[in-house]
């Protein structure tokens, strides 16, 4: 009797560890395919909140991991596993149009209770993939040149910019931010960060603890919420111009009349419509202060930016004058 029980309990140990190495592969065969579909389209990739959920990807120095509400990700439920909110920002899109908006909210969908473990790197647009027709975004203004002009995905850059200031708030790392080429109407100078196809912006949690974020549109408000363990500290960030550099003569161009070209102005050398106007070139620095009870215990100078300027431009009517 002893003899067939030992025998059955070896039987059964060798089913359980057969079950235990099939599941195994299993996950590790899932883990190396979403990391080589993280790494080949970004997380944009995953349009599902289920696949999404699935997919974490892993790396020796950190992870990003895609939860959603149903894990229980709540702002509730994380007060309770000690997590409390360590910053958050909140940008106005009350001015911009429905195809802007639509562009918006769907790059602010791709951060939905998004995990960065300690040590993790968080690529913008990774996360939120390509902004294209095929993968729904739309046309609305870009900055390209120092001018707006329509293009796919207009508006996303305000999704990277109001997680940027989020994060900072917090007091994380970054590795990558850019400014655009023109100060932006809804964050503060040096405190923007502009993406584009070649363009990333890239976090670092270089915390002992994971951060959650939470994307998400609050009316007419872009917001984001940061989970995590609070550092300690007070932090402010200030912007400050340190140099300004004036533009160049706006550029004339003549026309047989002023029909049409929008309000009629005058100066000494007659009538003028202003088709561009004229913006002065700002050197700028974005400063971070740490207060502990009120007191200042650190400033440094977070970034430096350029803008640049923008040659006006009018017109006037041509006069015999002007003809060669």
């Amino acid at each position: 009797m002893r003899r067939h029980a030992r025998r059955a309990d070896d039987r059964n140990r060798n089913r359980v560890h057969t079950i235990g190495v099939r599941v195994a592969k299993k996950w590790i065969l899932i883990s190396l395919l979403a990391i080589i579909a993280a790494a080949t389209f970004g997380w944009g990739l995953y349009t599902t909140r289920a696949m999404r959920a699935a997919c974490v990807l892993q790396a020796s120095d950190g992870a990003v991991a895609i939860l959603t509400a149903d894990n229980g990700q709540s702002a509730a439920a994380n007060e309770t596993r000690g997590m409390r909110r360590i910053a958050s920002f909140r940008t106005s899109i009350a001015t911009s149009g429905a195809d802007r908006r639509h562009n918006v909210a769907l790059a602010t969908s791709n951060f939905s209770w998004l995990a960065v473990q300690p040590g993790g790197v968080l690529s913008f647009n990774a996360v939120v993939g390509l902004r294209t027709i095929e993968r729904g975004y739309r046309e609305a203004k870009v900055i390209v040149g120092g001018e707006y002009v329509p293009g796919v995905g207009g508006g996303v850059c305000q999704v990277s910019s109001t997680l940027y200031n989020a994060w900072i708030r917090a007091g994380l790392g970054v590795e990558s931010v850019r400014a655009h080429s023109l100060p932006s109407s809804y964050c503060d100078l040096s405190q923007d960060a502009t993406v584009t196809e070649w363009i990333d912006l890239v976090l670092v949690n270089d915390s002992n603890a994971d951060v959650l974020i939470n994307g998400y549109l609050d009316g007419d408000r872009v917001v984001f919420d940061l989970y995590g363990t609070p550092s300690g500290y007070e932090i402010e960030i200030v912007s400050e111009i340190e140099r300004t550099v004036p533009p160049p003569a706006a550029e004339t161009i003549y026309v047989p009349t002023l029909d049409g070209y929008g309000a009629i102005q005058t100066d000494e050398y007659g009538s003028y419509v202003t088709l561009r106007a004229s913006k002065n070139g700002l050197c700028t620095l974005a400063r971070e202060i740490r207060r502990r009870d009120g007191q200042i215990v650190s400033e440094r100078v977070l970034r430096r930016d350029t803008y640049a300027t923008v040659q006006g431009k009018i017109a006037r009517v041509q006069s015999a004058s002007d003809t060669p």
